[in-house]
């Protein structure tokens, strides 16, 4: 018969004698990215390799040299810019955002798994928007380092930041980005990955009862999980050291062990829910005589209780032990509810609750029973930003919430769910469960996304104004979100949605005011789209149709007719870049926001006929405009005409605030800085590829392609 201790060290992780030794010896491997597995958005397209992702596989292709090269993996924003555009989206739970906030991603894959012991990121374009690094377990994210952004000069660099040692190997890691303080585009080259090679999993035994069922890796192990183990082998040895149904004093001595087993569980319960109280601040003993047993407390000028102690955390003293944070949170909020009477009221409460981020109200609802009421209370749940928390959240997440979301209205599910850890028909559940009063919606790079999803969507939110499904791939049944009527903003970045469906969409919904099909690969004729969203969207403010190369002139004049757009970019629609007499028709309009990247047909004529009847214009792109003179940006002499002088950019848009001119092969170094110099309030970007900034530009700017 198997003693209990031989029952329990059979579940444990044990490992040969030679395990640690040849440990100490394991192989050290460096290896750059084999794969790209996903990422948030870049600059280039799916027809293309330049300025995409999938740049970073393999060793560098450019470094050390330092600049703007199609070879680098760019991301589609920089700087502020995208914030104060018209189209900025604001976030459903300001409360939710991390210190640290991140706008971009990519996931790289590896070849080998291996234990990190550095992860190395060739920049070498404006580096420093790097802020987290993740690394993939078994279905789980783990932070190896997390840094503040920064802008670290106009040199190339090898960053390699301090990571956090864990105990499992991974191939699969994450890097988060924020551009805010970039001054242009940051470019990557490539990442290293250098680390350990795991063991033989020959010589390692049992290893996955004890690390994956009993505790987390980075966390102790639970005390219910003890109390659980050791109730269930009691258990066990009694039914064979003396069988219940064998005598009644078997069965009086079964049931009394699970009736203590019972009590014990019930009162860890109740310590964990209730919490152990906190002693009054002053407090004495009523009998004067217990002074000289107890001790006293300078911090809190009173007397501590028998078996209490002093917490640090809380700067209290608390009557027996639990998690420090836990005790901090609790003992503040108990002694704010009995020192102001107000906060007894629930709907006190409950405004204050509103303020707080997700975790904050999961820790409220563990203070008690009043509060965990009231931190459950479907109001606290009208909008939910689950973004933040990509990396945790899970499909049983859905379920939780699905209990608390009675009058949901807002739902961010960005960026969660890759790798499976969210499934598609808990989402459809979901939805139709607790989306029937929905508005506002954001699945963007959900790998969960699917035709079934995209039914329930249209099933169960009739009323929905706000939906964003970037880069979501794998969907064919597109055309039925034209069932939705009440669509105010529609982001369709990177999908494979195509004409018909897009049409469809737009026809359906005339209150449109934010539309973005940039990249849509398998929009065959744009045109249709845009003249679609002339012809029924009166209220149209912005448009986004970024590389869209089937868009041309045609459909361009169509938005004429939306009078209040503020915001167009067509940047690298390289078939409407044959000419740019179709800026005319863009006159009557209120643009703020104006991006022309690539479009080589454009020349000073055009710009002429539009910088004097839009005067608010912000931010204006003209990137590989190689047409462009230097005329047309300020005044050159003061002999110069007048007409130019009237129509002169800088001289005219009293508002313009960023102006790109990068790679316009007419336009001089000299005259970008003297331009800086005379207007410091409008930020001038001009980018190189090289050391020598009087090198030409690139072909790809001279002569774009559909390559």
């Amino acid at each position: 018969m198997q003693s209990a201790s031989d029952i329990i060290s059979s579940l444990l992780w044990f490992r040969d004698d030679n395990y640690q030794d040849e440990e100490n010896n394991a192989q050290i491997i460096e290896q750059f990215v084999q794969n790209v597995e996903d990422f948030s958005s870049q600059y280039g397209s799916e027809i293309s390799v330049s300025y995409t992702a999938f740049n970073l596989r393999g060793p560098p292709s450019n470094f050390p040299d330092y600049g703007d090269y199609p070879q680098a993996f760019v991301m589609r924003t920089y700087g502020k810019w995208w914030d104060e555009a018209p189209s900025v989206q604001e976030d459903y739970m300001p409360q939710n955002s991390r210190a640290i906030p991140s706008q971009d991603y990519v996931e790289v894959s590896f070849e080998r798994s291996v234990y990190p012991l550095e992860v190395a990121i060739f920049e070498t374009y404006n580096p420093g928007a790097l802020v987290r690094i993740w690394a993939l377990g078994t279905g789980a994210w783990f932070l190896l380092w997390e840094g503040e952004p920064e802008y670290a000069g106009d040199k190339p660099r090898i960053f390699s930041p301090p990571i956090k040692q864990i105990n499992f190997p991974t191939r699969v890691l994450r890097l988060e980005f924020n551009h805010r303080l970039l001054p242009y585009y940051t470019e990557l080259d490539a990442v290293l990955l250098r680390g350990k090679e795991p063991a033989s999993e020959s010589k390692m035994k049992n290893n996955f009862a004890y690390s994956t069922l009993f505790y987390k890796k980075t966390q102790p192990q639970p005390q219910n999980g003890i109390i659980k183990l050791i109730t269930w082998a009691m258990v066990h040895l009694i039914g064979m050291w003396w069988p219940p149904h064998e005598s009644i004093p078997a069965a009086l001595h079964a049931a009394t062990f699970l009736s203590l087993a019972v009590s014990t569980l019930y009162f860890f319960l109740q310590s964990l829910l209730e919490g152990p109280g906190f002693v009054p601040l002053g407090w004495r003993p009523d009998n004067e005589l217990d002074i000289a047993k107890l001790q006293y407390c300078a911090t809190c000028k009173g007397y501590k209780a028998p078996r209490s102690h002093h917490c640090r955390q809380c700067v209290r003293t608390v009557e027996g032990s639990l998690t420090k944070g836990f005790i901090r949170k609790r003992a503040l909020l108990l002694e704010a509810v009995s020192l102001h009477p107000s906060l007894r009221n629930d709907e006190t409460i409950l405004t204050i609750m509103k303020y707080l981020d997700m975790q904050s109200l999961s820790r409220c609802a563990q203070v008690n029973r009043h509060f965990n009421r009231l931190a459950l209370d479907s109001i606290l749940y009208r909008c939910i930003d689950l973004r933040p928390y990509w990396h945790c959240v899970r499909s049983q997440v859905l379920g939780i919430l699905g209990t608390r979301c009675k009058f949901l209205q807002k739902l961010d599910l960005s960026w969660c769910g890759s790798h499976c850890m969210i499934q598609s028909h808990y989402v459809t559940k979901f939805l139709k469960q607790n989306c029937s009063e929905l508005t506002h919606l954001r699945m963007n790079c959900c790998e969960f996304v699917d035709n079934s999803v995209l039914i329930s969507i249209v099933d169960s939110c009739a009323y929905l104004q706000e939906l964003c499904l970037r880069s979501v791939i794998g969907c064919s049944d597109w055309i039925y979100l034209s069932v939705l009527k009440h669509l105010r903003r529609l982001d369709l970045y990177r999908t494979d949605i195509g004409t018909t469906a897009a049409v469809a969409v737009v026809r359906a919904n005339p209150h449109l005011q934010h539309v973005n099909v940039g990249s849509c690969k398998m929009i065959s004729s744009m045109d249709e789209v845009a003249i679609a969203l002339g012809a029924n969207c009166p209220h149209l403010i912005s448009v986004d149709f970024w590389k869209s190369y089937s868009l041309t002139a045609v459909g361009i004049r169509a938005l004429g007719n939306c009078r209040l757009l503020q915001e167009l970019d067509v940047g690298w629609c390289l078939q409407a870049g044959s000419s740019g007499e179709w800026l005319s028709s863009l006159a009557g309009t209120e643009l703020r926001k104006l991006f022309l990247g690539a479009l080589r047909g454009v020349c000073d004529r055009d710009l002429r006929a539009l910088i004097p009847r839009t005067p608010k214009l912000a931010q204006l792109d003209l990137l590989g405009v190689r047409a462009v003179t230097p005329d047309i940006c300020t005044v050159a002499s003061t002999f110069q005409r007048m007409h130019v002088v009237a129509c002169s950019i800088l001289a005219r848009c009293q508002e313009l605030r960023l102006l790109d001119v990068s790679f316009c092969d007419q336009i001089l170094e000299s005259q970008v800085n003297e331009w800086r110099l005379q207007y410091p309030h409008v930020s001038i970007k001009r980018s190189f590829q090289s050391a020598n900034l009087s090198a030409p530009p690139s072909p790809m700017f001279l002569a774009p392609s559909l390559e």
